[in-house]
């Protein structure tokens, strides 16, 4: 068999000596922190029934919250059965799906969100509820991990949150301040969270305005407690209404992924981030014959100052992101059998198709991304 790194596209052999596939992985840089999953090529992992008992929120302590122009708006609908709730808030009908999570006892969150985004400020966010009094932070943001709040109270920032969203990168942990039991998160998508409650009322002020005393004392944390109160938030311009996009690019529908999982015990990083890295970024052993590899280079890029981001499967086609670097248009051809003789077709970051790209060629603006879908 072989590796794939769906966000490289390098391949690598595997011996195959009679042992487990995920013990011959353990030298793959970051690959320990995977989940594997075995399947074949273009065939979706099977989809596990739910169990409430595994889910380390109720039911009732989780729901959609909408603002719009300041003002919070009352959701309608609610969990129709246990994983499944739909609800209608303002222009947007929200549906959440629960389900198991690969390898681990916990709730994988699925989330789709429909509507046309309000003309007016608005934050879109999931509330979640702890089951606890007064709840405690860890989070990983940025390649580090973080305690919000002032190093004389345990935290690691001399401020705290000032008027903003806690970045959660790989994954966030929640905790009673005394207690035995965490809960871990981790986000697919938006990792922006208001820990202990909507955080971005407090920002206030532009560029080149003196920021106000009040809103500044009031946007800082001065403990490391909070309320058992996670938002998480989805779609949102409120805080940054002048240079948001408008109507989100043009999208009308969007999906949202998450996973939750309780543990004993007080906060442990590295087990934090193996849980969240491989619940967002699942590593994939294939059948290379699926892809039809064959030798030499899985994906090459012919051109300089274009960088490869990111290449992962979709169904049975490839979706690659390029970026130039290059101060002027550059044009690019893709090369190796992954491209050869295939329909290749330039999208916009939502994959919705732009043009197609004949022998591999492609025109990327200055300074610009692009997207390109191999059939």
């Amino acid at each position: 068999v072989h590796l794939l790194d769906s966000e490289t596209g390098e391949r690598m052999a595997i011996r195959d000596d009679g042992a487990p596939p995920w013990a011959s992985v353990r030298n793959v840089p970051a690959f320990g922190a995977r989940v594997l999953e075995v399947r074949r090529g273009g065939v979706p992992a099977r989809v596990e029934p739910f169990d409430p008992t595994a889910c380390p929120i109720p039911l009732d302590g989780m729901r959609p919250l909408l603002q719009v122009d300041g003002k919070e708006l009352i959701p309608r609908g609610g969990w129709k059965k246990p994983g499944l709730g739909t609800w209608r808030t303002g222009p947007f009908t929200i549906r959440a799906v629960l389900g198991k999570i690969t390898g681990e006892r916990g709730a994988e969150l699925r989330l789709t969100v429909r509507g046309t985004p309000p003309a007016k400020p608005y934050e879109l966010r999931w509330a979640f509820e702890a089951p606890w009094k007064r709840c405690v932070w860890r989070g990983e943001s940025g390649g580090g991990f973080v305690t919000p709040g002032p190093p004389e109270r345990g935290g690691d920032s001399l401020l705290g949150i000032a008027g903003s969203i806690f970045a959660a990168g790989e994954g966030l942990s929640a905790a009673a301040p005394r207690g035995r039991t965490r809960i871990d998160f981790a986000f697919d998508e938006s990792g922006m969270c208001g820990l202990g409650g909507p955080t971005t009322r407090a920002a206030k002020g532009t560029y080149h305005e003196a920021p106000d005393s009040a809103a500044l004392r009031q946007s800082v944390m001065r403990s490391t407690a909070t309320a058992p109160h996670l938002e998480w938030y989805l779609l949102a311009d409120a805080q940054n209404f002048r240079e948001a996009f408008r109507d989100q690019g043009g999208a009308r529908e969007w999906a949202f992924r998450c996973g939750m999982r309780a543990r004993k015990g007080p906060f442990d990083d590295a087990d934090l981030y193996r849980f969240a890295a491989g619940f967002n970024r699942p590593g994939e052993l294939v059948n290379p014959r699926a892809l039809d590899a064959g030798d030499g280079a899985w994906l090459n890029v012919s051109g300089k100052r274009v960088l490869i981001l990111a290449v992962r499967r979709e169904g049975r086609s490839v979706i690659v992101d390029l970026f130039n670097t290059s101060a002027r248009q550059r044009t690019v051809t893709l090369t190796s059998r992954l491209a050869s003789h295939r329909r290749i077709t330039l999208t916009d970051m939502l994959t919705r198709p732009i043009s197609s790209c004949p022998r591999g060629r492609i025109t990327i603006a200055a300074k610009a991304f692009a997207r390109v879908v191999i059939a």
